[in-house]
């Protein structure tokens, strides 16, 4: 094995570099670029590089295929409908637009992308380096942040090579968001078969997932071995359909990266799309549907924005796609947190279960804290920051710098400078966190066998969340601690040495 020395505060530390980087050569894909869906084909491309300038020729990538009809015109406000077939061969090589939002927005959402923006956006992304579509991988059906406002699914790190490469299909997907995603109001609930309106966004989600079930295995990927994941605003979007009725045996494992979930009842979530049109101008006595359809999207999103608006996307208790969060789908998760972020909210049933003693719960429940951070920030007193763990999981490295000033905000009185000192470590950690994560959506245990720790140069042991309240502390090594719900920072600081 190949190692390392460095000098850490004077000693001598010696590391061993992630193997990956000797043994993860390039080989050329078997997935075809024609895949035949069940509305037709598509064909997609060898995955181009970040730059632009080559192929990873060993991994296939597949972009901006529907998964549902147009949400636009008599279908705006409304559960995703069936996409259109189509005959001959579809384009997929290109995103689709990024879903109707305010820009910017918020922290790293500050541009459009070339695709451009609309509503006309329930599509989705395949990355896979599957061999053949015979290969059955297990699938990461990828959410986006962004609270339920804003971000997409076509940004580089959920359709880039890395994970792929170590044996898992990355789907992401595109969904509504914001006025758009998660608007009610009396007259849609009045024309809605179940009496409801609200949630369109996560009932996009579950489209996608059906999409995943009956489309996935031409793409090598395995539809019985379904991790759905996502970071900040894309776990509460994994915390809803934990919840969901409507997601019943579409997935099968979970991992919810820095997020929380809070749902309110119908008639507030109604009162509030009342309240919003009246902003734009529409009284109460002409909110009839015909004219809230003919309102633009740019109005709604606009007005929804401004401050003077007050208007909150939300998920909605409609006792029909979201009843509550006290039954829950009995699926392995894994709940994580970063080393800057507060401690967890325990009221879920699943958490509150697995803490209580005497108490079995339904699945394993796995809980790690993300500690590590570039040298050249961390060691300067910096934390690791919301959505830090995102680039370590799909092997994004590169994306690292640009967090800075966004992502990674230094306190007045730090002084952080700009580079992170991206080096070796930061390789290990990525190829240890994809390890646990590909072995997760493998087994639904992320613990690693002894073929990856020998690889890996160290070992260790990741129990469930329990009553004793252990976590996995994700660095250089990982190690197991007490504390994942009343961790304070002392815990939580990036560590050098071992």
């Amino acid at each position: 094995m190949m190692s390392k020395t460095i000098l850490s505060n004077g000693r001598a530390l010696i590391l061993l570099l992630p193997l990956f980087l000797m043994t993860s050569l390039p080989v050329q894909a078997a997935l075809p670029e024609r895949i035949l869906t069940d509305k037709g084909a598509v064909t997609g491309m060898a995955l181009p590089t970040q730059d632009g300038t080559g192929v990873h020729e060993d991994v296939m990538s597949y972009r901006g295929i529907p998964y549902a009809a147009p949400p636009v015109g008599e279908l705006r406000w409304r559960p995703p409908q069936a996409a259109a077939a189509w005959q001959g061969d579809r384009d997929a090589t290109t995103f689709s637009a990024m879903c109707a939002q305010n820009f910017p927005s918020g922290r790293g959402n500050d541009r459009i992308q070339e695709s451009g923006m609309s509503e006309d956006c329930l599509y989705l992304n395949v990355t896979s380096a599957a061999q053949s579509p015979e290969a059955r991988q297990p699938v990461l059906v990828w959410f986006h942040g962004g609270s339920l406002t804003s971000g997409w699914g076509n940004s580089h790190a959920p359709n880039s090579a890395p994970l792929p490469r170590k044996g898992v299909v990355v789907v992401s997907v595109n969904h509504r968001l914001g006025p758009l995603g998660y608007f009610s109001h009396p007259a849609l609930s009045a024309e809605s078969p179940q009496g409801v309106s609200g949630n369109y966004g996560s009932l996009d989600t579950i489209a996608a997932l059906q999409w995943v079930q009956n489309n996935i295995a031409a793409f090598g990927g395995d539809p019985d071995r379904v991790t759905i994941a996502g970071v900040s605003g894309g776990g509460e979007k994994v915390l809803f359909l934990m919840a969901s009725p409507l997601a019943e045996g579409l997935f099968h494992r979970a991992l919810v990266m820095s997020g929380g979930i809070a749902n309110v009842p119908l008639e507030r979530t109604e009162q509030a799309g009342v309240d919003l049109l009246n902003r734009i101008g529409l009284e109460s006595g002409e909110q009839t549907l015909e004219q809230m359809r003919a309102t633009s999207w740019q109005d709604l999103v606009k007005s929804a924005a401004s401050r003077e608006g007050r208007y909150r996307s939300v998920f909605t208790l409609d006792n029909w796609s979201l009843q509550g969060l006290a039954a829950q789908h009995d699926v392995p998760i894994i709940l994580g947190l970063m080393g800057s972020e507060k401690e967890p909210d325990t009221s879920p049933p699943y958490i509150a279960r697995a803490l209580t003693p005497a108490v079995e719960p339904l699945s394993d429940v796995y809980a790690y804290v993300f500690t590590h951070l570039p040298y050249g920030w961390g060691s300067n007193g910096g934390l690791a920051y919301h959505g830090g763990d995102v680039s370590y999981l799909f092997g994004v490295l590169e994306n690292i710098a640009g967090h800075y000033g966004n992502l990674f905000r230094p306190g007045p009185r730090q002084d952080i400078p700009a580079d992170p000192g991206l080096d070796y470590r930061d390789d290990w950690v990525s190829d240890a966190f994809m390890s646990i994560l590909v072995k997760f959506a493998e087994t639904g245990d992320p613990n690693l066998d002894e073929a990856a720790f020998e690889r890996l140069g160290r070992s260790w042991r990741w129990p469930r969340l329990d009553n004793n309240d252990q976590y996995l502390d994700i660095g250089i090594k990982p190690i197991v601690k007490t504390g994942w719900v009343r961790a304070g920072s002392n815990q939580r600081r990036p560590r050098y040495e071992e």
